[in-house]
Parts: C-alpha cells; sequence; structure tokens
C-alpha cells in the first residue's frame, strides 16, 4: 500500500483532539485498505476510540480500546506506511498516564 493521504488527514485530526473525526477517516481507509496493512490501522483507529470514550467518561470502554491499540500496533515497525504514529502514543500516554503507548 503506498502512503495513502486519509492516514495524515486521521493523524491531522487527532492531534487537533478531533479524535472522532479521525477515527471516521481511518476507518474509511480500513475498509479499502490491503489485508496486511489493516490491523496498523486499526491500531490507529481504537487510539482514537479509545480517547473519544474517555471524553465521554466511559473509562471501561477507553481501556478496552487502548488495549486493542498497543496490541495490535505492537506488531508493526516504527514508520509503518511511511506514518509517524509516535505522536499519537504520546497523546495517548499523556492522557492515560501510561507508559509504553507502542
Amino acid at each position: 500500500m503506498t502512503t495513502d493521504p486519509r492516514l495524515a488527514d486521521g493523524l491531522r485530526l487527532f492531534i487537533a483532539g478531533r479524535y472522532f473525526g479521525a477515527h471516521e477517516v481511518w476507518e474509511h481507509l480500513w475498509r479499502e485498505c490491503p489485508p496486511a496493512d489493516r490491523r496498523f490501522v486499526q491500531s490507529l483507529i481504537h487510539a482514537a476510540v479509545a480517547l473519544y470514550q474517555r471524553e465521554r467518561g466511559n473509562e471501561t470502554g477507553a481501556r478496552t480500546q487502548l488495549e486493542r491499540a498497543r496490541r495490535k500496533a505492537a506488531e508493526y515497525p516504527a514508520g509503518y506506511l511511511g506514518v509517524d504514529a509516535g505522536p499519537v502514543w504520546e497523546r495517548v500516554e499523556a492522557v492515560f498516564g501510561d507508559p509504553g503507548g507502542g
């Protein structure tokens, strides 16, 4: 898969704190991407949903999504598909106060 601009679009939304919007952009991408890339895109989606659920006060749902995000992200090297996902994990760590975001 070549770097799809929706990866960067979702990242911009995520960094701006628009987690639901990031989730939507990445979900559309996820539906179209090759099977080998789906779990990586899902890791980003789960991270966005975790923060969105946290904002809504759903701590259980947020933690569930966080664990899914971390588990899937661990399968991929840094910079996968040309994406610097570091800001995603830095935000997750800042919000949840947990080290080792992925």
